[in-house]
């Protein structure tokens, strides 16, 4: 049966008419076929690696149906701000990295170089010329070239998704693309003087300059998990600062939360809502997008005397308040006023902060303020002490607890819930059952008041920047 063409898309009849075209120029005795084509394959030896980790890549398993050894050509495409690039690599081991040879030499024959600046005016370093590199263990580095060869490898200095794609070519012109996607764990950052860790091993990253400025007695944080920016509210001034999650230089007081006077806590919903508590126990809601106000949900004075801290809960979409007095539950709360206790919180010596594991909210995590950490059944029942945690504990130390969304990866079980200790000046890193706990990697180091803690969102908005050239495809 003759297809109708005029129910083709036009795209399609152009296509069709010229392959008819091809078909007919070729004769009776003979047709056009396309090259073979690879099979282009990307292995990372982790698809998730924790910030500033690297990730290597290998492609060295994509086939050849030629057989006269293929060509690779990779692009990454990393977080807007991002300055991750593909890196160089030594010619005799492809996983060492390195950036230089020691005796690549300049055009005009005058000398070594590692860069055109090493050379005379006029004359630019002939790169890979050498044969040694002092960061190889043997042979040279490939310099600029590490956007070829089977494999590739780059840092990822930012939370968020990276993408890369590979195309190989045969040696007769055919060509495949693949692609895989990669996804960083998120950061965390501890309040006080604003300081990035890596969030599943704790490396330092960075301090940021800009709250220590414009927010500079912020006591709570958060992130925003529709735009990734950073929220820290300063009760001092009476303010909610939005910062970069990129560089964390300040935009400006996010939205319309100037209006409030008395900020105390703030938190986000499951559905995109920001959350603030005012020191009168009023919460009123925002638009996570642009901070535009939208309700006032409620009083949340009643049975709660002096609210400290508010958090939404992952399961039940209920507002949970936490009463900062001795022996005082979490209570709960809905837009028609209190709901009852949270499970057995009270038995906490004196409460100060809540948190459901990070990913799959099984268990609720206590911050006493006594020194203690408890773990309880998502309804708040069930609760019983880390022994484990109260031997980094100081008593008056705990001060802010936070689950950490990464923990259902191998390399995070060690680090479900992570409880701030502004006596000892460190963060207290302990697994899903609380039963194995120590100081989260380079947190000691960091000299702030440890108010609080909280985790950069999963991924990032937006992903445009990219590495390396355009590759343009031909097909022979």
């Amino acid at each position: 049966m003759t297809p109708n063409l005029r129910t083709f898309p036009s795209v399609f009849l152009a296509v069709a008419l010229a392959l008819a075209g091809l078909s007919a120029g070729c004769g009776s005795g003979g047709s056009l076929s396309a090259p073979a084509s690879p099979g282009a394959e990307i292995v990372p030896a982790s698809y998730l690696v924790d910030v500033g980790g690297r990730y290597q890549l290998d492609a060295s398993g994509s086939t050849d149906p030629v057989g006269g050894g293929l060509t690779y050509s990779w692009r990454l495409f990393a977080p807007t701000g991002s300055a991750a690039v593909l890196e160089d690599h030594c010619e005799d081991n492809p996983l060492e990295v390195c950036a230089s040879n020691d005796d690549d030499v300049c055009s005009d024959g005058q000398g070594f170089c590692a860069s055109d600046d090493d050379c005379a005016e006029g004359a630019t370093c002939l790169f890979n010329t050498g044969s040694v590199s002092s960061q190889c263990t043997t042979g040279m580095c490939r310099v600029g070239e590490g956007d070829e060869g089977a494999n590739a490898s780059f840092v990822a200095d930012l939370a968020g998704s990276y993408e890369v794609r590979l195309v190989t070519f045969t040696s007769e012109g055919g060509t495949d693309i693949e692609v895989a996607h990669l996804e960083t764990y998120p950061s965390l950052y501890v309040v006080g003087s604003l300081a990035g860790f890596g969030g599943t091993e704790g490396a330092a990253l960075a301090e940021l300059d800009d709250p220590d400025v414009f927010a500079p007695d912020a006591t709570r944080g958060a992130a925003n998990p529709v735009t990734g920016n950073l929220l820290l509210l300063d009760r001092t001034l009476g303010v909610i600062r939005e910062f970069s999650a990129v560089d964390g230089s300040v935009i400006e007081s996010f939205g319309e939360t100037s209006q409030l006077t008395d900020p105390v806590d703030l938190a986000f919903s499951e559905t995109g809502e920001l959350y603030v508590v005012e020191g009168d126990g009023v919460v009123s809601v925002f638009n996570a997008a642009n901070g535009l106000f939208v309700s006032v949900f409620g009083d949340v004075t009643s049975g709660v005397e002096e609210v400290v801290n508010i958090a939404v809960s992952p399961l039940t979409g209920e507002l949970l308040a936490v009463d900062g007095r001795a022996g005082e539950p979490a209570r709960r709360y809905d837009a028609g006023g209190v709901l009852g206790d949270l499970g057995e919180t009270a038995v906490a010596g004196r409460l100060v902060d809540i948190a459901f594991s990070g990913g799959l909210p099984g268990s609720l995590f206590l911050a006493d303020a006594t020194g203690s950490l408890y773990r309880c059944s998502a309804d708040g029942s069930s609760c019983e002490v880390s022994a484990a945690a109260d031997s980094l504990l100081a008593g008056g130390g705990p001060s802010a607890v936070a689950g950490n969304p990464s923990y259902a990866f191998s390399a995070a079980s060690s680090a479900s819930v992570l409880l701030a200790d502004a006596v000892n000046g460190w963060v207290v890193a302990c697994n899903d059952a609380a039963t194995s706990c120590q100081v989260f990697g380079d947190t000691d180091t960091l000299s702030s008041d440890f108010s609080d803690l909280f985790y950069a969102p999963t991924e990032t908005p937006t992903t445009t920047s990219t590495s390396t050239t355009t590759t343009t495809l031909t097909g022979g």
